[in-house]
């Protein structure tokens, strides 16, 4: 049994609700990690939060794979019936990047007035980890600072990088898959997701039991591979394209590897994918985690998984400097708290005004000979 997709004039329906819900949560939690990781001392605030908030804050980084599950999920429902050639697959990629970059961008040019902010006023502290060069802006220009061996300029930004690098990499394997064995439908040559798990199969192999243990490997997809790759099978597992014993198999390998070397950035993407195909087998979608402040969190947590970094810094830091640098435990939580909810605010301001209007560029860009439409279960 497939997983029901509407048709594309049903734009709410195409939207999965357990996908933006997931996607919101896993925004909320990445931000409060940087948030109260790049406090001026977290040491402080952690002496009067809660042990399981302190846990949830100390762990939020574990989360990232599920992000990177969900976008393996979507991206190939967005070739789902899609006709399958160089100018359909260049055209994905030039509407990824008009509904990313702008959003990007602006959060780079904030983070580069902080910068020049910290420059000009002694007391604030640059949000830079070391001196800015021409080199390290322009890489970031290409999505490329990791490649070229630049830090980022930006916590999470290096994942909008990896999320590049997928769609170059799930490109080139849609390519090779309709040159290796096409799919003819309605005179249409799709690629066959039989063939991309055959070619895509051993590159996720590799990152989960090798490459992922390998630093030097970091700035390349190949690093984080295994995770999207579980979102790939898990669509396609779902929507019936390949038999549901090949996604058993796979998450089969995935406790394998856990048996040998347990590690909780692999529990978190099998756990995500495994509630994910849970939600597509029992038909629940569309309903589950249908909560009116988790939709919203999933709506904007790209913007607040850019922006909150750079808004955190300037809270906190101006927090701390009001209470003379020293606040006890109690304040430097409500520094916290407050860093969080202005995070929230900015981030929508960045979806209205920025991130709304690239997703509509896109959009337009879309080539009428896609027949089916997944702009509303993108990944941010």
């Amino acid at each position: 049994m497939q997983v029901t997709v509407p048709a594309a004039s049903d734009k709410s329906a195409l939207r999965f609700a357990f996908l933006d819900g997931l996607r919101g949560l896993a925004a909320l939690t990445i931000a409060s990690y940087h948030i109260f990781r790049y406090e001026p001392d977290p040491k402080t605030s952690q002496q009067c939060l809660p042990w399981l908030l302190e846990r949830w804050l100390v762990y939020g980084w574990v989360w990232v794979p599920c992000l990177l599950v969900i976008s393996g999920f979507v991206i190939p429902l967005s070739f789902r019936d899609g006709r399958v050639t160089s100018r359909s697959v260049a055209n994905f990629l030039v509407r990824r990047l008009v509904r990313l970059s702008p959003s990007y961008f602006v959060t780079l040019l904030i983070v580069l007035l902080l910068q020049g902010i910290s420059e000009k006023l002694s007391w604030f502290p640059t949000p830079l980890d070391s001196p800015l060069s021409w080199g390290q802006v322009a890489s970031h220009l290409i999505y490329a600072q990791d490649l070229l061996g630049f830090p980022n300029l930006s916590a999470g930004l290096w994942t909008v990088c990896m999320e590049v690098q997928f769609y170059v990499l799930f490109g080139v394997a849609l390519l090779l898959s309709r040159a290796v064995c096409p799919i003819v439908t309605d005179g249409q040559a799709t690629a066959d997701p039989r063939v991309m798990v055959f070619l895509c199969a051993p590159l996720a192999v590799m990152s989960l039991f090798d490459w992922c243990n390998r630093p030097d490997f970091d700035p390349y997809v190949i690093y984080f591979f295994h995770h999207f790759f579980l979102g790939m099978v898990t669509w396609w597992a779902l929507d019936d394209r390949i038999p549901r014993g090949w996604y058993w198999a796979t998450v089969g390998i995935w406790l394998a590897r856990l048996c040998w070397d347990w590690k909780p950035e692999v529990v978190c993407a099998l756990v995500a994918s495994l509630a994910i195909f849970t939600a597509g087998r029992w038909g629940h979608l569309h309903d589950w985690l249908n909560v009116r402040w988790l939709q919203y969190l999933g709506k904007i947590s790209y913007s607040l998984y850019l922006i909150h970094y750079a808004v955190s810094h300037v809270v906190t830091n101006v927090g701390w400097g009001l209470l003379g640098g020293l606040p006890s435990p109690l304040q430097a939580s409500a520094c916290l708290a407050i860093a969080l909810a202005s995070s929230l605010v900015t981030a929508h301001l960045l979806y209205v005004w920025v991130e709304a209007p690239s997703a509509q560029w896109a959009a337009r860009l879309k080539s009428p000979r896609f027949s089916f439409d997944a702009r509303n279960v993108q990944a941010g």
